[in-house]
């Protein structure tokens, strides 16, 4: 849980220091797409890693389920993130002096931690 804590206070973070030329952004809403679209990459590269190698048969995606899987790990988190204001604390411990020095490298980190799947899911399983 800790590191999954440190990559949604850098998310935060990053979002909440956005430049929007005056629109509201809810970098909690954001942050909870971010991990949604991280849970859909899983589920996406371990489906066709079951179809690929231990069926044995072309790509066939449910996109039923991977909609379904997004909508709830994306509010599932924003849930447990919201409740008591947690976000904020998590925030507050990772933004603390001495833990932000190289800020640049740990939102590199957690983005990577992202969009890790869609990588893997291209380098692994190729459009054959």
């Amino acid at each position: 849980m800790k590191v999954i804590d440190c990559v949604y206070a850098h998310i935060y973070g990053w979002y909440n220091q956005m430049k929007t030329n005056g629109r509201k952004v809810d970098p909690q809403r954001y942050t909870a797409l971010a991990f949604s679209i991280c849970s859909v990459g899983w589920l996406m590269l371990c489906i066709e890693l079951y179809d690929r190698f231990l069926v044995n048969r072309s790509m066939d995606v449910n996109m039923l389920l991977v909609v379904f899987v997004a909508l709830l790990s994306g509010g599932v988190i924003k849930q447990i993130y919201s409740r008591n204001e947690r976000y904020i604390v998590v925030y507050n411990k990772y933004t603390a002096s001495g833990k932000m020095k190289n800020k640049g490298k740990y939102i590199f980190y957690s983005w990577l931690f992202i969009f890790s799947p869609y990588v893997l899911f291209l380098l692994f399983c190729p459009w054959s």
